[in-house]
């Protein structure tokens, strides 16, 4: 067999699902034998020839004349075009690196950054062979090594040869690690720092992403610290998406003039490999117009507001969906162990990150869609919100970010089994009417701050009935009939506590209108009275699982989400 077929390297699949190692993949090992073995048969006098000139640089470079080693590095630089050249050079110095000493800074420096990734595959395993060598000899090179590698898995215009590049480079990342365990905690330090800024190109994003997720597939110690810092990018893409739409909605002209889908009308593709963004039908306000008046201004900056949004949702949407085709094909194809590791790891980025962070739009789907996968894990993060809203002595935005968490999960998760459904609302109910029956009597001078939690639970209640009391109700009699769990609700309603005056406005007058409709109770009508912030107490009407309109990642939510049902036309909510 040729020796080029032999080495040939296993190139990176660039879809939208990560590539997978190929198990019939021949170890490196191997192909570093197969070298050897030839290196009698690819001019042993040429590579014998080059391995003199380098040691010959090398001990002039000690007794004080440079000249010969900065002529060496010239040499290694005018073949960099050459790739039989540069894979003879690789081999001497594989031969002669335990000579270097603190005198061959340049040259090494030189070796790290020649290009070796745009050429053939006997090149690449040479090169990858010499830097074990470096490495070995000098372990401080480790991270210059680990940066240069890296810093391949950066966006570049040449999108034909990205492929062959990055696969290069995993390969690379794949054989040499071992021999450096110390430095996986560098090599992440590095993957952080080199991740793009949220300005840059899409293409820059899913690249980048793309290469962290295969990276996991054979370093899955890091598995954890790549995905928990892939959430924290999505998370300030999230926030800031969100943030500027809030901005647009409080001035006076809306979203509807702008144009601001993800796909184009053509076709309804993305192109992820752009590094410009495509010519718009913005006019967006640049030094050009400086003289037209401040009004002008002002009327331009929601368009330039629509463009960004544009760019960051189409970011969003791209990593959110690579995100869930890594999780599904780890979870489909992993084993038990290893799906326990992958899922306590999106409970601790759920914990940690997604539920501290205020009104995120989109990133929160991920583990509603992962949670569906196993029963288990949607009864696991009931219980986890439950704890965090009624048991927990912690933060008042923590408790609040749960109370809004499970409204919206056991409304929206459609995937939830009637029992898992009841089972929650009999917990908050029951808390609710165990909190009117011990305080109800000790209520002098009603100070509703003090009540919060309850406040909270009612209003969590509520909301989940106004979407799931078909599954409260019994009518095989023909009459709406109501289990004694759901009947303690009116009480609850009713008692001194007011919790229609106090809970938010929206939920308040949906759960009225509904209850009155289908005949389980009449409320009293209240105003709602507004306490803190323009807002009823602390509570804020934020729904984390409101409709999820991404277009390229939506399809993961078919038949997983439950959308709102009209009980009667004239019904608004």
């Amino acid at each position: 067999m040729p020796a080029s077929k032999a080495m040939k390297l296993k190139s990176a699949r660039y879809n939208a699902i990560v590539s997978r190692p190929n198990p019939a993949e021949k170890n490196n090992v191997e192909k570093l034998q197969i070298i050897s073995k030839d290196e009698p048969n690819i001019q042993r006098q040429e590579l014998e020839i080059m391995t003199a000139v380098i040691e010959d640089a090398i001990k002039q470079k000690k007794e004080g004349n440079k000249r010969p080693l900065y002529e060496l590095i010239r040499q290694i630089t005018d073949t960099s075009k050459n790739p039989t050249k540069l894979t003879f050079w690789c081999l001497a110095f594989s031969r002669t690196i335990h000579k270097f000493d603190a005198t061959c800074s340049d040259l090494i420096y030189a070796l790290l950054n020649f290009d070796w990734t745009n050429h053939d595959n006997n090149l690449a395993v040479a090169y990858v062979t010499m830097l074990a060598n470096l490495v070995a000899v000098y372990p401080s090179r480790a991270e210059a090594m680990l940066e240069m590698l890296v810093q391949n898995f950066l966006y570049k215009e040449e999108v034909s040869k990205m492929e062959k590049i990055h696969g290069k480079v995993h390969y690379a990342i794949k054989f040499l690690l071992p021999s450096i365990p110390q430095e996986e905690k560098e090599l992440f330090n590095i993957l952080y720092r080199e991740f793009p800024h949220k300005r840059e190109s899409l293409g820059a994003y899913i690249v980048y992403v793309k290469n962290l997720l295969q990276l996991i597939e054979y370093t899955p110690s890091l598995q954890h610290r790549i995905l928990a810092l892939i959430f924290e990018r999505m998370i300030e893409l999230d926030t800031e998406v969100q943030g500027q739409i809030d901005e647009i909605e409080d001035m006076e002209e809306g979203l509807d003039k702008f144009n601001i889908g993800l796909h184009s009308a053509q076709d309804g593709s993305t192109d992820f490999y752009k590094s410009k963004p495509e010519e718009s039908d913005f006019e967006v306000f640049d030094d050009a117009n400086a003289d037209d008046s401040d009004s002008d201004i002002e009327d331009s900056a929601p368009i330039v507001i629509a463009v960004d949004i544009a760019n960051g949702i189409q970011k969003l949407d791209c990593i959110i969906k690579l995100v869930l085709d890594y999780l599904d094909y780890s979870h489909k194809n992993g084993t038990q162990e290893q799906q326990a590791r992958l899922t306590e790891t999106i409970f601790i980025i759920f914990k940690e990150s997604i539920l501290c962070t205020i009104k995120t739009r989109y990133i929160q789907f991920i583990p509603f869609w992962y949670f569906s996968l196993n029963k288990s894990y949607a009864s696991r993060f009931i219980k986890l919100l439950l704890d965090k809203l009624i048991n927990e002595e912690g933060k008042e935005i923590i408790r609040e970010a749960a109370a809004q968490y499970i409204a919206s999960y056991i409304a929206r998760a459609k995937y939830l089994d009637v029992e898992e459904v009841t089972w929650c609302m009999r917990v908050l109910i029951q808390w609710a009417g165990n909190y009117v029956s011990a305080h109800e009597n000790l209520i002098r001078v009603r100070d509703e701050s003090k009540h919060e939690r309850f406040y909270l639970i009612v209003q969590t209640v509520m909301y989940i009935f106004c979407f799931r009391w078909r599954d409260f109700c019994d009518t095989t009699s023909g009459n709406n009939n109501w289990s004694k769990e759901i009947e303690i609700i009116k009480n609850i309603i009713e008692s001194v506590f007011c919790p229609l005056k106090f809970c938010v406005e929206n939920t308040v007058r949906m759960f009225t209108f509904i209850s009155k409709t289908i005949g389980f109770m009449t409320c009293k009508e209240y105003k709602c009275i507004k306490t803190k912030n323009d807002s009823v107490l602390s509570m804020e009407e934020y729904f984390p699982f409101d409709p999820f309109r991404l277009k390229t990642s939506q399809t993961y939510l078919e038949g997983l989400y439950q959308a709102w049902e009209d009980i009667s036309e004239g019904l608004e909510v």
